[in-house]
């Protein structure tokens, strides 16, 4: 039986999502999957009164859930744990972030996720001097390090690839 914690990675899959499903139509509960039925379990009452674009997010949720293995599992609950305990401020700022980096050009997404690759392979005491670095330094001095990130960002690429 899946616990509430994985439905719950579920349904921030489907809040994260940014997918164009308005023109949608409803899925009745019976033309779920009985893999997705279980997973979507909680809602199998109040399924039909459930908005169209809630129910294909939802099932798109599932989808995605059920093509996990169970590392990828535990990773998506341990998100959820920390989304539960954020508080709303915070998730605004994370949904105000993600609609950002969703109007990036994909060069620009490319850079966000080489720039998270490389915080990720630090150690925790280095993410952690390098947070309190950049919390401790002024408006123009952030300024001044994102440009000279990014100018070391352009030196990097060959100069056929303009």
């Amino acid at each position: 039986m899946l616990s509430k914690l994985s439905l719950g990675a579920v349904l921030l899959f489907v809040m994260l999502g940014n997918l164009a499903l308005a023109d949608e139509e409803a899925i009745a509960w019976n033309d779920l999957s009985a893999d997705q039925q279980t997973v979507l379990g909680q809602f199998s009452g109040t399924w039909n009164a459930l908005p169209v674009l809630r129910q294909n997010r939802l099932a798109m949720g599932a989808n995605r859930w059920l093509k996990m293995d169970q590392k990828q599992r535990k990773q998506a609950q341990l998100r959820l744990a920390r989304w539960k305990n954020m508080t709303s401020d915070q998730h605004q700022k994370i949904r105000r972030e993600f609609i950002r980096y969703q109007k990036m050009t994909p060069k620009q997404k490319k850079n966000v996720r080489r720039n998270f690759q490389h915080f990720q392979s630090l150690s925790p005491k280095q993410r952690i001097e390098l947070r309190n670095r950049w919390e401790n330094m002024t408006p123009k001095q952030r300024s001044r390090a994102l440009q000279r990130t990014k100018k070391q960002t352009t030196q990097l690429r060959p100069k056929h690839a303009k």
